[in-house]
């Protein structure tokens, strides 16, 4: 698309009129329930080496080794060059490839059939993604094969445009060939970019374009302002995780690493207890307040004037405009600017209001039914 993210279209001259697209579609249907009841904690890997390299706590990371050892199978995001790609491995070895936080959309081309073929071959495999690829996995797997497919998604906060990435590695001088890590807390805690440039130079940048924007939610894909698969606390995977943000219990614990691990069946149970993680049993008071990406399904920010003019503006206006535009709000912008400043404030308090009001919601339905 014009404005810089994947979209499903027909091929008319392939099309063979069969329908399986539509069937699959998790637009026209959704197979896999969401979970009966699910339970948040606090967790983080007791390896120090894996913490360090994990973004957060190192949940998944320690949960993929153990079930690689039990003879498993790991299905995860994998940077490649400048592009984030679903990848499968059955190394031990290999797991650092997955390891990490990507704040682009996953190129998943391929990746379902092969974990189709190896749940028909009668192998285990760990499925971890986004909720919506999650409930995609489950449209394209016979259910007849859910038994040994267990799947972990993460805490969402929306996909920006590739449009956004690419005009922020370009912009360096030289430009940028690689990205190391998109979060790379062995020199910094929070967003921290490492990145190889085009002479094979290390990179490291806390401040650019691309992290706001991504924050500033007027690039996001359109599908990613109304989630149908971020609806309540429940969730169609097995486990949730994602960084505990707000975690006052925790404190000395989040510059180390920390996730928020939800778990919703007992499939999720069983891998969180059989693996080599410290957890404690949280309650949702403590962790849906500084944690609104995990359940609220709408963004106000769709209907920014912005996101409506983004296809047309990112193709016209040169990358210094953009960066007023569709970064962060400088205090020092120029007059002409100040309009989109106070149209930015206004969005970010409609927005949080709605989502202080249905957390509040929430945790009055969980005191209710005793959760």
């Amino acid at each position: 698309m014009d404005d810089g993210h994947f979209m499903p279209i027909i091929d008319e001259q392939l099309c063979i009129s069969c329908h399986r697209c539509e069937k699959v579609c998790i637009v026209n249907n959704i197979y896999k329930p969401l979970s009966n009841e699910s339970k948040p904690y606090a967790s983080w890997t007791t390896d120090n080496n894996l913490l360090e390299k994990s973004s957060s706590g190192g949940t998944f990371a320690q949960i993929a080794i153990e079930f690689i050892e039990n003879g498993g199978l790991v299905t995860g995001a994998s940077i490649d060059g400048v592009e984030v790609k679903h990848i499968l491995i059955d190394k031990i070895s290999d797991l650092h490839l997955l390891q990490g936080s990507k704040y682009i959309q996953s190129i998943t081309t391929g990746i379902y059939n092969e974990v189709l073929e190896r749940l028909n071959d009668g192998a285990k495999v760990l499925f971890s993604g986004t909720p919506c690829q999650v409930s995609g996995l489950y449209n394209f797997v016979p259910m007849i094969l859910w038994d040994n497919l267990y799947t972990i998604d993460l805490i969402c906060h929306g996909v920006p445009s590739r449009k956004d990435l690419s005009m922020y590695l370009d912009s360096h001088t030289p430009k940028i060939k690689q990205i190391l890590s998109f979060r790379d807390k062995s020199w910094k805690y929070g967003y921290a970019m490492t990145l190889i440039d085009l002479n094979g130079n290390k990179v490291q940048d806390d401040r650019n374009f691309f992290y706001d924007s991504f924050n500033s939610n007027k690039t996001l894909r359109w599908s990613c302002y109304k989630c149908p698969f971020k609806t309540g606390i429940q969730r169609q995977s097995d486990i949730t995780i994602g960084d505990f943000w707000g975690a006052k219990r925790f404190d000395e614990q989040k510059t180390k690493g920390l996730s928020l691990c939800i778990v919703h069946s007992s499939k999720g149970q069983q891998l969180l207890e059989t693996s080599n993680l410290h957890r404690e049993e949280i309650n949702w008071n403590e962790c849906l307040p500084k944690n609104k990406d995990y359940f609220n399904p709408r963004n106000f920010f769709k209907f920014h004037p912005l996101r409506l003019l983004y296809p047309k503006l990112v193709n016209s206006c040169d990358f210094e405009t953009i960066k007023i535009l569709y970064g962060k709000s400088d205090k020092n912008v120029s007059l002409k600017y100040k309009p989109i400043k106070y149209l930015n404030s206004f969005f970010e308090f409609v927005d949080y209001r709605y989502k202080i009001r249905a957390v509040n919601k929430i945790l009055c339905e969980i005191k209710k039914s005793g959760l």
